[in-house]
Parts: C-alpha cells; structure tokens; sequence
C-alpha cells in the first residue's frame, strides 16, 4: 500500500538535494532554494522536537540555520554543505554565521551610518544588504562553540561544601552536531583540596585548571565524563546528562543504520531528526542500567581489553547507573513504518511529527 502525500509536500516543494562538485568530504552542496528549503525542514524538526533545558538552546539553533539560510542572509551565501557523516550542516556553514555574529559589532557601528545608508550607487546597494543581514545577526541568539557557565544550588558552611550546576555547551566537531552537558556537582574548599570553582563578587568562576578539565572531558560519553571528572580532586560528581540535537537521517546522507537506509530508500523526501540523551547519576533507586536507546551502547560496552576493566571497576566503585534514551521528529510520510521499525526493536521511543 502506498503511503500517502504528507501535508507539507501540499504546502510548499518537496527540498531537492541537488549534489555539486565539492574537492573537500563535503559532497552535498545545496544552493539557493534547495539550501532554503532543506534548512526549512530542520528548524521544523527541531522545533517539534519539543527539547527541554538539558538539549542545546532550540531558539539559537532556530537563528542559526534561519541566518545561514540563502534567504536569511539575503543571498549572500547562497550555499551550504552537508556533513555526511551527521547529515546536517557543516562546520565551515557554522563558522561563517558565527564569525558574522563576533564581526557584526565593529562592522555596524563603522558602516551603518546615514551617509552610508543615503547611498545609491550599486556598491553601496550591497553593503546595505550586508548591513541589513548583519543587524539581525547581532540582535540574534545563537549558539556558541563552546559555552560553559555555573549556577550556584547550596552552601553548606560546616562542611565548607558548595553544590553547583555545571553547564557545558560546545559544538562536537567530530560528530558534527550540538551538545549540551548538565553536571551536578559537589565541591569542597579546603587547605586538602586546591579550589576549581571561585567567588568573584556576586559571581561563580571556574578556575582555569577546572576549565580545562570540564573542556577535555565533555567530548565523549556521559558516563566517560562521569568517571573522569569524579577522578578531580576536591569534586564529586552527582549526575551527568547529555543531550544532542542529530544526526539527521535522509536518503542521501552517508551514516546511519542499514535498516533505517532501507527505510529512507523505500520513502525518499523523508527525513528523521535524533535527540540522543543520556544521563549518569548516583544514589538512584535504580537497581540496574536502563538501555532505552534503540541505536546506541552503554560506554563500557563499546571498550575492550584494560579499558573496559577500568571502566566497570569505576561503574562498581562510584555505584552510577546509566539511563540512555532518544527521541525522535520525522516527517509525517515516514513516522508509521518508522514507528513499526522501532517496534521490530522493542524499542518504546518518542517519535513525534511534523
């Protein structure tokens, strides 16, 4: 039976991946209305994603592919390419956007002036374009490469113990997608232990050496991250969580399981965004690991040899247990036999639509 025209192949054209000659591992170039429309479906996606605070901001990613959109920087970069290993844009797309956020303050405050903007020669035409691109640049929320920040929970001035909230944003590189760790955490300030979190007026500041550490160990897994950073003096690590906005699965993108291949071959057009997250806690009540994650591993599952002995003897040690869960937006022609395929793998995940 064939499966029915979604809803929005009626409101607007089905995006068209159409391939340029690209030298570099980016073989998906899109141009002008392909980019327009491809970057269309994945701010739906990700706003129907219904993400919570323990994802990457969905109101910057929003601005971010909206603004690196041909028709969000007024054709200026009309093109973009596509991670294949991630199926979402790629990092040099990325740069540019942000960059143009760093640039965007000096760059107004030297051209965006009633003499220039009185100008009708057709250099001047395009400078105002720019200029107009880059005032919704500067005024818009967006992601940062690497964003880390601490909020305060409790003191407890016996113990001299302070419970803090870390948060760490960053884009992965190797994955190609956005992440967001949500560390609870205890530290304890004593002549024992050396300070990795201090008091600077009113506000909370890591320490270089703390900076360092969450940067190094915020790569990988949450739980990777768990047993590591509980290895920091003076620290002890409470809960990690780790949430991810991709990869992206279509047709044409290169990464995915065979099964959902099979699936995107049999309905093309079609597109299904990953909200992978994953969370590490101590003192649950939980008697064993939950695995919810159709198509993703336990850390210590994925390591062999001293490494996989390392890390059950800290998993025995700390006593953590690991959740691991995903979800899911898709369009709406390729949610039932995704659905089913979930199924097939006793795999009970959220999937919504858009």
């Amino acid at each position: 039976m064939a499966i029915p025209a979604p809803e929005y192949e009626r409101e607007r054209p089905e995006p068209v991946l159409t391939h340029g000659v690209d030298p570099t591992q980016y073989r998906i170039l899109l141009r002008d209305a392909d980019a327009d429309q491809f970057l269309d479906f994945l701010r739906r996606l990700i706003k129907g994603g219904r993400l919570n605070q323990f994802y990457p901001n969905p109101n910057g990613l929003d601005n971010l592919y909206r603004l690196m959109s041909p028709s969000g920087n007024l054709g200026i970069d009309p093109e973009i390419r596509i991670n294949p290993r991630c199926g979402l844009p790629s990092e040099p797309d990325i740069g540019r956007v942000l960059a143009d956020k760093e640039a965007a303050p000096r760059f107004l405050a030297r051209n965006d002036t009633a003499e220039v903007n009185s100008r009708t020669d057709e250099a001047s035409f395009k400078l105002h374009r720019r200029l107009q691109y880059l005032r919704d640049v500067h005024k818009s929320d967006l992601p940062k490469r690497i964003h880390h920040e601490l909020k305060l929970r409790k003191i407890d001035l016996v113990t001299k113990t302070a419970s803090f909230y870390s948060i760490f944003e960053r884009y992965d590189p190797g994955e190609g997608v956005f992440t967001r760790y949500t560390i609870t955490l205890q530290h304890q300030d004593s002549r024992w232990n050396k300070a990795q979190i201090e008091m600077q007026g009113d506000d909370l500041k890591a320490t270089e050496a703390f900076r360092n550490v969450i940067s190094r160990y915020h790569s990988d897994e949450a739980e990777f991250a768990f047993i590591l950073l509980s290895e920091v003096p003076g620290i002890k690590v409470e809960e990690v969580v780790r949430g991810r906005v991709g990869p992206l699965w279509f047709k044409e993108a290169d990464t995915m399981p065979d099964e959902v291949r099979q699936l995107l071959e049999q309905n093309p057009g079609n597109f299904i965004l990953n909200f992978p997250l994953e969370r590490v806690v101590i003192n649950s009540s939980a008697k064993e690991d939950l695995q919810a994650d159709p198509f993703s591993r336990l850390y210590r599952n994925t390591v062999e040899g001293d490494a996989r002995q390392f890390a059950l003897e800290r998993a025995e040690k700390l006593g953590y247990r690991v959740f691991k869960e995903r979800k899911f937006c898709v369009t709406k022609a390729i949610a039932q036999p995704f659905q089913q395929l979930l199924a097939e793998r006793n795999a009970r995940c959220i999937v919504y639509t858009i």
